[in-house]
């Protein structure tokens, strides 16, 4: 299996960003034929976010995850990814 790294701290408190720059990587790794992306650890929500761990945290079939899920299905590969 072909796999390709993201690397990319995402931006801090910037969910959608993080979304947006994540489906992008998922079009060039299906495109160079990866069936596996990996992101960074905190890349959802970036690394650094301090005191707003609390309003960014969210469950393991939240948003963001069902927004991954969505991006890994039109580009017929899996994602690794962290997040809070």
């Amino acid at each position: 299996m072909r796999t390709a790294l993201l690397q990319s701290s995402g931006r801090p408190g910037s969910t959608a960003e993080n979304l947006k720059v994540l489906d992008e990587a998922a079009g060039r790794a299906a495109a160079a034929g990866a069936g596996l992306l990996v992101a960074p650890e905190m890349f959802l929500t970036g690394y650094a976010i301090g005191d707003d761990i609390g309003r960014l945290a969210e469950p393991a079939d939240g948003d963001g995850a069902d927004a991954i899920a969505e991006t890994a299905t039109r580009y017929g590969l899996a994602i690794a990814y962290g997040y809070p």
